[in-house]
């Protein structure tokens, strides 16, 4: 177990990876909940929480995009290379 601070709130984490990990996990998730209070001062911390995950999952769907358009450039390639070397 990892005790994290996340916007002034203190979370006991259990997780099958190390410690480290959820340390800067729970880095990244505070800045970004802080980041939004600075933009949005008042606003519930549920609300909070809850623009901070939409942001997440926004950034991993766009990344997710990114990935497999470089997978269809990288099979095209390999396509071709296959095709000039006669396989």
């Amino acid at each position: 177990m990892v005790k994290v601070k996340i916007y002034g709130t203190e979370y006991p984490i259990v997780g099958d990876v190390d410690r480290d990990h959820i340390v800067k996990v729970a880095a990244v998730v505070d800045k970004k909940m802080n980041e939004l209070a600075k933009d949005s001062p008042g606003m519930p911390i549920a609300k909070l929480a809850i623009l901070s995950c939409l942001n997440f999952v926004d950034e991993i769907m766009k990344h997710n995009i990114k990935i497999g358009q470089a997978e269809q450039k990288i099979n095209r390639i390999i396509s071709i290379l296959d095709a000039k070397s006669g396989k």
